[in-house]
């Protein structure tokens, strides 16, 4: 470790270099004068961005050594100055390469156009970082979901209530269909794509679409391991429950909604998955394989 090393290794450049590439935590161990070094630090953020904590407060605000940064990973721009962290080149520079980098840029950049668009075509999550009037931009949002459909839970009610950019996101990741509104939700055609891309989908689908007939008859058809790869989504959100009831130390037991999400029928099932010994889960996948919902 740098820690202990020799003054005269403290103070060589291509070791800590060498080390950088480890960890950029060296640099805490390295002689003042290096982290003020510009050639050097410029040379260290090209390996590691994060390399640029560490950097002396004038290397944080040059924007050629920010700049450089960028090259290796956009989530150095967290430790550039602020000066920076709005400079519209630099940030285009850090969202291009990690879209969730806009979490740490200027509230004006949050809410150009351009650089949104740009992060969430890196990272469709980083909508959750832009400003309120850009969740609201069709281009924006649809960019979003194409790169991630996990982005809808980032959208506005407006767009997780739009059979377009819904169909888009669950005919990529079905279990998407968990952060729609509740009419898509409850919708044949949103939740047979869904189903189409993961038939564990179903457990995000409303009371009445689990017992849609249109539901139960494509469930019929898929084959006996996607019927008990839904089975055991069904367990494994039954144990996630539980250990957050157990969290909650509460005994109050989940109560039935139509419009709740992910629906009453699922919760019966949970609650009676929690109950299930092994002989009875076997019961429970017999039943999924003979189109019947749990």
């Amino acid at each position: 470790a740098l820690e202990f090393a020799a003054v005269e290794l403290q103070s060589d450049k291509d070791f800590v270099l060498a080390a950088v590439r480890r960890s950029t935590r060296v640099l805490l161990y390295a002689r003042k004068e290096m982290r003020a070094d510009r050639d050097f630090i410029i040379a260290a953020v090209k390996l590691n961005s994060q390399a640029l904590m560490y950097a002396a407060p004038e290397l944080r605000a040059d924007r050629e050594v920010v700049l450089a940064a960028m090259s290796s990973s956009g989530r150095g721009i967290i430790y550039a100055s602020k000066e920076l962290q709005a400079d519209l080149e630099v940030v285009h520079a850090a969202v291009r390469c990690q879209g969730r980098a806009l979490q740490h840029v200027s509230r004006a950049l949050r809410a150009d156009h351009a650089v949104v668009l740009t992060a969430v075509q890196a990272e469709g999550t980083a909508l959750e970082f832009a400003a309120p009037a850009l969740k609201e931009n069709r281009e924006v949002v649809e960019a979003a979901v194409k790169q991630n459909p996990q982005a809808l839970a980032y959208a506005t009610e407006r767009f997780r209530a739009d059979r377009r950019v819904v169909t888009l996101a669950v005919s990529k990741q079905g279990q998407a269909l968990r952060h729609a509104a509740a009419s898509l939700r409850g919708d044949r055609e949103v939740v047979l794509a869904a189903l189409r891309q993961d038939c564990k989908a179903l457990m995000y689908a409303t009371e009445a679409m689990q017992d849609d007939e249109g539901v139960r008859e494509y469930f019929r058809s898929v084959s006996h391991s996607e019927k008990v790869a839904a089975h055991e989504a069904y367990y494994a959100e039954a144990r996630r429950a539980r250990a957050e009831a157990e969290e909650r130390d509460s005994e109050e037991p989940m109560r039935d909604s139509e419009d709740a999400s992910p629906g009453s029928a699922f919760r019966r099932a949970v609650n009676s998955v929690r109950r299930a010994t092994s002989s009875q889960r076997e019961e429970l996948v017999q039943r999924l394989e003979a189109g019947e919902a749990p």
